[in-house]
């Protein structure tokens, strides 16, 4: 049975007497908002029941933002856990292939699992991701040359080593998702009633296959569909999502992000 304090609603309408008594440029309904979490306790046969400000489903941690603060955060810890471990199991290790397949097993995939739902568009973010495959980078280059460059680029050894930005990666996985999505090979019914289709139109410029998304804000970039429509829109000219096979599609998708 749920029930709430006595003097809730005092204490909550006295919350709100206070918030809408100011100023009309404070933030009204987000300190509303803090107010009412604050104040509701709820209760089950008088057990108070905790408040938490992250849950875990099927390995992915949801925040209250939503902006999978928490999540990257454990993940990015973890991934430097494993590096740190295949560094140390790999010292007397000469082979290259070697130490990139067991960085694809080991560390990589746990940097891409789900990662159409938790991609982040903030430029901190996404650095924070990249310094642990530059790291493995430059213990490649150690490896293969006996010492540690500190100062080469990260762009430089990714092609010396044929390695893609996990960033790119990202966009290819976001991609991928919904050609398989509009062929059918993924049956999400909900994602697939979304999907806006641009029909062509001579008079414009523009012959991309889905519409372009505008916003004054990067906000609208956290959701995977309007991040699908522009990242595909720039090399729909090169690709075919209605006709291509699986196999080459991946295979142009994979050039056309990567160069």
């Amino acid at each position: 049975m749920l029930d709430f304090f006595e003097n809730y609603p005092q204490i909550f309408s006295g919350k709100v007497d206070r918030i809408i008594s100011k100023d009309t440029n404070d933030k009204r309904w987000e300190d509303l908002t803090s107010a009412l979490i604050r104040c509701l306790i709820i209760k089950i046969n008088g057990l108070v029941l905790s408040r938490s400000d992250s849950v875990t489903d099927l390995g992915i941690i949801f925040d209250t933002k939503l902006d999978f603060s928490h999540h990257i955060n454990s993940m990015v810890s973890k991934a430097y856990r494993r590096l740190g471990i295949l560094k140390r199991k790999t010292k007397e290790f000469s082979s290259e292939i070697a130490l990139k397949v067991l960085y694809y097993a080991h560390v990589r995939s746990s940097l891409e699992y789900c990662s159409i739902i938790w991609d982040p568009i903030s430029r901190n973010k996404i650095e924070i991701i990249e310094r642990i495959q530059n790291n493995f980078l430059r213990y490649l280059l150690y490896k293969k040359n006996g010492i540690y460059l500190q100062d080469i680029s990260s762009s430089y050894l990714r092609d010396m080593f044929n390695i893609p930005s996990l960033c790119s990666r990202r966009d290819d996985s976001c991609v991928l998702f919904f050609y398989k999505v509009i062929n059918g090979s993924i049956d999400c019914s909900d994602k697939l009633s979304a999907i806006n289709f641009a029909v062509p139109a001579r008079s414009l410029r523009n012959q991309g296959s889905f519409p372009n998304v505008y916003s004054r804000f990067n906000y609208i970039d956290r959701f995977s569909l309007y991040k699908f429509y522009k990242t595909f829109n720039k090399i729909s000219g090169e690709l075919g999502i209605y006709h291509m096979s699986p196999t080459v599609f991946k295979s142009n998708c994979f050039q056309l992000l990567y160069t």
